[in-house]
């Protein structure tokens, strides 16, 4: 056990509350002896109040591409199984950022063994020819199917009426994304935060014939996103997965909420965990390492083992080609 450690997080209350799971489960599993949070401000938290440009407009995320680069090149441990690439809601797929993102991309490609995924909430014309240019050059394995609609309210935007309006995905382009998939063979992955959600892209998936996709059921605390963090969602989640898409590839993932208390069963059920959404590299790399190592402890009390690297290729691939 080592004994004390900083961790450092965003100032923001969703950043600051994920931060204190993240020590509450630690100091659970003995980790460590004490663990103090320090609230930092980034670049992109400095510019909520002030003009885009000003603050380095287009820089911002060109800095976090060159950081991730740098990074992959010196990085000892080349076995990642899936690399996901989150764009930011405002990412104008300049040439500039098209150029750093496909550098990035072939990199991944080139030196490490792993399957590359591409995350997005909202669709627009310039998504989808960055994609179509991706996967004619063979860079992508996984890339996001978004709801068609996305709740962005908290339950504390409510407490200050600062409702957001929802985002809304024009459905033409939803068309021309499932046809990128058909005819890259690119694995879909979907957000599922309602039984709609659920029964409309199994349904898509049988009409285009695309690649199965794998679905990330979303439970949540702090939003009115998904379901809350209880053992009967879960429930009405897989029972529905059963009926429109029998042995598909699922997950959990947590947008503001805790979901350790859903862990050993979403194991035993043979389904699997998303780590590290919304952390950077240089701020959530240790702390999600240690997340891991703590499930896999839990899977191998549990007489179970881990997927390697080409394991999990194989799985992903295979059940998304059945």
């Amino acid at each position: 056990m080592q004994d004390n450690i900083k961790l450092a997080t965003r100032e923001s209350p969703l950043a600051l509350r994920q931060a204190n799971i993240v020590k509450e489960y630690l100091l659970e599993n003995n980790v460590f002896n004490k663990i103090d949070i320090v609230a930092m401000s980034t670049s992109g938290d400095k510019a909520d109040n002030e003009t885009f440009k000003r603050n380095g407009g287009k820089g911002l995320f060109l800095k976090e591409l060159e950081n991730s680069i740098d990074y992959l090149t010196k990085a000892e441990n080349k076995n990642f199984s899936v690399v996901s690439i989150s764009l930011p809601f405002n990412f104008k797929f300049s040439d500039q950022e098209n150029e750093k993102l496909i550098e990035l991309m072939s990199l991944l490609k080139k030196n490490y063994n792993c399957l590359v995924a591409l995350k997005f909430i909202s669709l627009n014309n310039k998504l989808l020819d960055f994609i179509d240019a991706i996967g004619n050059k063979n860079l992508i394995s996984i890339c996001a199917i978004p709801p068609i609609t996305f709740s962005q309210n908290s339950y504390a935007d409510i407490e200050s009426h600062k409702l957001k309006n929802s985002i809304c995905n024009d459905t033409e382009l939803y068309t021309q994304l499932l046809q990128l998939f058909v005819k890259y063979d690119i694995i879909p992955q979907a957000l599922i935060s309602s039984p709609d959600d659920l029964r409309l892209v199994a349904s898509l998936h049988w009409h285009f014939k695309t690649p199965r996709p794998t679905y990330q059921f979303v439970f949540s605390t702090d939003y009115v996103l998904g379901f809350p963090v209880e053992d009967y969602a879960l429930t009405a989640y897989l029972n529905l997965l059963d009926r429109v898409a029998p042995s598909s590839s699922w997950s959990i993932i947590g947008l503001g909420a805790d979901i350790k208390n859903l862990l050993p069963r979403v194991l035993m059920e043979g389904g699997n965990i998303t780590f590290g959404n919304g952390c950077g590299v240089d701020e959530g790399i240790s702390h999600i390492n240690q997340k891991v190592m703590n499930v896999t402890d839990l899977l191998e009390s549990n007489g179970s083992t881990v997927a390697h690297v080409e394991d999990t290729h194989f799985l992903i691939t295979d059940i998304s080609n059945e």
